[in-house]
């Protein structure tokens, strides 16, 4: 018994300290996107406002207003200054639908924020939802700064801990070990993935489902393509992610220790000396 017990305090303590990590980053998500909903909300209102004023006015001179004839460089003019206008809202990331009516809800929902703070955290980045605030852009680079390695350290945290659960061994055959499992295991990952997001995304394909989960879990995240629907969507979502960068990063971690293992086995068996010799002759 007296032996049972200090093993089960040295694994409570590991235990803990990954459950540290995984705590600060989970408090650390859900603290900014709390903040980022605070500076946004009502910035972005009133960005929704602004446009929205530019589009009734617009309307009003170009087909309401009879108080006299308009030549037709007058009707360009006003069409190429609305155009840049749209092109300002699109770089804010709005859509000109969005300012056709007054708004009076923003995209800055507290599940919006923390899918986010997720991407940004994991830098993702689909960019369909970016602060616009000067407040906001500041705050990001900072929140940024410091969340990214605290991210990346939970994760590779997390890839360990489950490859020391299956005990990798990197000087093992990867054709005929785990190294081998666990690639399959990030494919299969994917192509279910891919098929949940195909029932749940009516407009993707089963192609454009496996490659959102392809430059997400890369995090390369072009943005073309992101989710968005119900909290449960956008926690499932969430939850997607953070797994398969798990995965990701002990697929990359098994692959190079066996590479890395195979140049060292080959750089012992290199003769550099009867090389030269054979240069020389």
């Amino acid at each position: 018994m007296s032996n049972i017990f200090p093993g089960f305090l040295a694994n409570l303590r590991l235990a803990l300290f990954h459950l540290v990590l995984i705590f600060a980053t989970v408090a650390y998500i859900i603290a900014g996107a709390y903040l980022f909903t605070k500076i946004e909300h009502q910035a972005e209102l009133d960005r929704y406002q602004s446009y929205h004023s530019i589009y009734k006015n617009f309307v009003h001179n170009l087909i309401y207003d009879s108080s006299g004839n308009r030549s037709v460089s007058e009707v360009e003019n006003m069409i190429d200054a609305f155009t840049s206008i749209n092109f300002r809202a699109f770089k804010d990331g709005l859509k000109p639908t969005d300012f056709l009516v007054p708004q009076e809800t923003s995209r800055w929902s507290m599940i919006s924020a923390i899918f986010f703070t997720t991407t940004v955290l994991t830098s993702i980045g689909y960019g369909n939802l970016i602060p616009i605030s000067t407040g906001g852009k500041i705050f990001c680079v900072g929140y940024a700064i410091f969340g990214i390695p605290l991210t990346l350290v939970t994760i590779a945290d997390l890839a360990k801990f489950v490859a020391d659960m299956l005990i990798m061994d990197p000087t093992e055959d990867p054709k005929t070990g785990r190294q081998l499992l666990v690639l399959v295991f990030l494919l299969g990952y994917m192509t279910i993935s891919a098929c949940v997001y195909t029932i749940l995304e009516p407009m993707w394909s089963f192609l454009d489902s496996f490659y959102f989960c392809l430059v997400s879990l890369l995090t390369v995240g072009f943005g073309d393509l992101y989710p968005s629907g119900t909290v449960e969507y956008m926690l499932c979502s969430i939850v997607f992610i953070f797994i398969g960068l798990i995965l990701t990063t002990l697929a990359v971690d098994v692959s190079g220790s066996v590479g890395i293992a195979k140049m060292h086995s080959i750089g012992r068996g290199f003769d550099a000396m009867k090389m030269l010799n054979a240069l020389r002759s």
